[in-house]
């Protein structure tokens, strides 16, 4: 299943899927997720394998 991210309930879980995917370090997944957050053009989804967010 595919959800938008930007009300995902598990914060960590969002920054460790982004850490992973951009491998960056803490302060920029902070600026990334703030961005996702306050503008609307920007969009973030997730896939969910057996209720888990999946990080591979």
């Amino acid at each position: 299943m595919l959800i938008c991210l930007r009300d995902y309930w598990n914060d960590d879980a969002v920054k460790d899927l982004l850490a992973l995917c951009m491998m960056a370090d803490g302060e920029v997944i902070g600026q990334e997720i703030s961005s996702y957050n306050t503008e609307d053009s920007k969009e973030l989804f997730g896939c969910f394998v057996d209720g888990e967010l999946a990080e591979e």
